[in-house]
């Protein structure tokens, strides 16, 4: 017997054995037990034969593809207002040969991603942010939240983004503790051959995390991802951000189309509340 898994129910991969166990010696039952995968969206197939000859009162035969479907569980509400967006006077980062910077978060600043303790981050041009530094692979183009070699991500405007001598990612710290804010800026980015302006921010000890947008121009040829993930041991959970006159957001699926700055004009502002 087998334990099979699915993002779509159409193609299916063989389930690591953390996920499941055979409690019988004959296989003719199983035991699934989905708390790795707890309140993913995922399908599981159970595949079994048994050890008849093929005919008689034994015959071979298999049961497939019995799905369940979970629902996703991240731990984040999210909202969005118009407010005053103001570049930023800070620290210019010095990027690496992936066009990434580590920052590190001040001293004693109290910020928690989905539950765990971040120290520093990861911002490149791309415009995403990871929540530690631990990815060092490639500038990470691919603009997938559901990717799991891309996590935990949150992003402002992600996209296969250029650079030129005007660009900048900046940052600046501001406020006293306990409730300083960490403005993180990609200034003069270019997004479809035109310079974007947009920022994160982290509040200490709320945990909020805000996507502001400044100054943005309309794009050619592109395609960008907007939101955030994390890892959920079956796949990523997700919350990927639609523009739109009322902003969408979607636990269950991605929006890696997003080509136009229509609804993201300067001023724009979306937030990301964590759960009490």
């Amino acid at each position: 017997g087998s334990v099979v898994w699915s993002l779509d129910g159409i193609e299916w991969f063989s389930a690591h054995d953390k996920y499941y166990q055979l409690e019988s010696s004959n296989q003719s039952e199983f035991n699934l037990d989905i708390s790795q995968c707890d309140d993913q969206i995922f399908y599981i197939g159970f595949k079994w034969k048994n050890d008849g000859n093929g005919s008689g009162s034994n015959p071979s035969f298999l049961v497939d593809n019995i799905s369940i479907r979970a629902f996703p569980k991240f731990d984040y509400n999210f909202s969005y207002r118009t407010d005053n967006y103001e570049q930023i006077i800070g620290t210019i980062a010095s990027l690496d040969a992936q066009n990434s910077a580590n920052i590190s978060l001040p001293a004693g600043f109290d910020f928690k991603y989905d539950g765990e303790d971040v120290v520093a981050v990861r911002a490149n041009i791309n415009g995403w942010l990871q929540m530690g530094t631990g990815y060092t692979a490639d500038e990470a183009s691919d603009n997938s939240l559901t990717n799991t070699s891309y996590n935990p991500f949150l992003a402002p405007l992600w996209d296969d983004l250029t650079s030129d001598e005007l660009t900048k990612i900046i940052h600046l710290t501001e406020g006293t503790a306990p409730t300083r804010v960490l403005t993180i800026e990609w200034k003069d980015v270019l997004w479809g051959g035109e310079r974007q302006n947009f920022q994160v921010k982290l509040y200490e000890s709320s945990d909020v995390i805000e996507f502001w947008y400044g100054n943005m121009n309309p794009p050619t040829g592109a395609s960008a991802s907007i939101g955030i993930n994390n890892d959920g041991d079956c796949m990523n959970k997700i919350i990927s951000i639609t523009p739109n006159e009322t902003p969408s957001a979607s636990y269950t699926s991605e929006n890696k189309e997003i080509n136009s700055v229509t609804y993201l004009s300067e001023g724009q502002v979306y937030i990301f509340n964590p759960f009490d």
